[in-house]
């Protein structure tokens, strides 16, 4: 699929899914899980993989992984850091993609198509005429979105901002940035000059190490004239929010 899509579609970024990628993987890593339960190396493994925020970060963070348990042979460890380009998010902070994987529609609609109306004993006859009454819930489920989109929403502050993106934003998207919105109360900034430039430290109240942006400070550069700000978590530039 890499070759093909590289030769027809030239300049578009293909990444690949990390459920996937890892799943396939899934019964060497079980092992490994259950071999070193006690140093809690899944936990270890999956914050590697989710909370670096630059490649640098995560070469680094995998290389402390192996060296910690001694898996430098390990061939499939090497195999997922082989592929480390297509599925690790580090890699690709900066690129848009709205939180969108291209297989995803395709495999949210098989997800409800096998759960709610067909399964592997359906016969042919009984398969068309649910796929019908498949596509007839999701027009439905289409259009009540459609009603929603065009509602007026309530807004939980009277923030310019907000009610502006209110009118702009689909309603699925308008609750994913009210959820930020309440969510970048639980950080604490602090001045953090570099060079002449406005600078500001942004780090989460909750340090566990169980949450991802708990990991990290983040650096906010700010050009107050122009209105411009730019975080290092690139949440922006990756999900468009």
């Amino acid at each position: 699929m890499g070759v093909a899509i590289a030769k027809e579609f030239p300049g578009v970024v293909h990444k690949i899914c990390r459920w996937h990628v890892v799943n396939k993987h899934m019964p060497h890593l079980t092992n490994l899980f259950g071999m070193y339960a006690k140093k809690n190396f899944k936990d270890k493994f999956y914050s590697v993989l989710n909370h670096p925020l630059t490649p640098v970060e995560f070469e680094a963070a995998w290389q402390e992984l192996l060296d910690e348990f001694d898996l430098q042979k390990d061939g499939t460890l090497d195999s997922l850091y082989c592929q480390r380009q297509l599925y690790v998010p580090a890699y690709f902070k900066d690129q848009y993609c709205g939180r969108m994987a291209s297989t995803q529609r395709s495999e949210s609609s098989n997800f409800v198509m096998k759960k709610c109306f067909v399964n592997k004993h359906t016969a042919l006859h009984r398969f068309a005429k649910k796929m019908l009454d498949f596509m007839h819930s999701r027009k439905m489920k289409e259009s009540e979105e459609s009603y929603h989109g065009t509602s007026k929403r309530l807004t939980r502050s009277k923030w310019p901002f907000e009610i502006q993106v209110s009118r702009i934003y689909t309603r699925n998207v308008f609750k994913d940035f009210e959820k930020k919105m309440i969510d970048c109360t639980a950080y604490d900034i602090e001045d953090n000059p570099i060079e002449g430039e406005t600078c500001y430290l942004v780090t989460h109240t909750n340090r566990s190490s169980k949450l991802s942006r708990g990991q990290h400070q983040f650096k906010v550069r700010a050009n107050k004239e122009n209105g411009e700000f730019h975080c290092e978590c690139k949440e922006w530039q990756h999900t468009g929010t």
